[in-house]
């Protein structure tokens, strides 16, 4: 295989792109992670990065989907340590005025939804949220949620540490490297993608783009 071959080419770095080209590296896969900017520079550089399922409840597929995005962190950390990986389980604290009668009701109807999942909250009285949070000035009227499995992530520490692993199971990073069009054999099926450091052949291609991805496709 030349320098140029790969099992798959992965265009976009930012977490998704990153993690699923160490995911397929990890498989077994020759990868090429090919990036317009330096890694971690678009969507992920530009978000706080709250790792979560409790703002997930409209239904229980979607909530389930990032629960377990959040799993995926957590096994991450298991593995090296939540610092080299810039994972912050800190949990997460909602509250509301209990007289604000709308606020209050969806904060219950969120954590009974939650508790219907299985995710780990717990509600908080204002003695609760005085004794978790004293530099904050509560109302005499609150009440809260505390979800435990919430975390924070630091993006930039996260992609420069799946990179390393990427590097070290034989991937190859093209950053500050544009992808200018999908190569297609005769049959009309992905053989490769035309970079600015030259084409890279690979019969998969996997686009995480983010918000660039209609100009990107186009």
């Amino acid at each position: 295989m030349s320098e140029t071959d790969f099992d798959a080419i992965v265009v976009g770095a930012g977490i998704v792109g990153a993690v699923s080209a160490f995911t397929l590296s990890e498989r077994g896969y020759r990868v090429a992670l090919v990036e317009a900017h330096a890694l971690g520079r678009g969507t992920s550089d530009n978000s706080f990065a709250w790792v979560n399922a409790t703002s997930k409840t409209a239904n229980e597929p979607y909530h389930r989907l990032n629960a377990a995005g959040a799993d995926g962190y957590r096994t991450y950390a298991q593995r090296w340590g939540e610092r080299a990986i810039g994972l912050h389980p800190s949990g997460m604290v909602q509250w509301v005025r209990n007289d604000n009668v709308a606020d209050a009701a969806q904060l219950q109807a969120r954590r009974e939804t939650l508790a219907g999942f299985g995710y780990p909250v717990s509600p908080l009285s204002r003695a609760d949220l005085v004794r978790m949070e004293p530099h904050v000035a509560f109302e005499a009227n609150v009440e809260g949620l505390y979800a435990l499995a919430d975390a924070w992530l630091d993006a930039p520490t996260f992609i420069a540490f799946i990179a390393e692993r990427l590097r070290e199971n034989g991937g190859r990073i093209f950053d500050n490297c544009r992808a200018l069009e999908l190569m297609l054999d005769g049959n009309g099926a992905v053989s490769g993608l035309r970079t600015e450091a030259g084409v890279l052949n690979a019969n998969e291609v996997v686009v995480a783009a983010g918000p660039s991805m209609p100009e990107l496709l186009s």
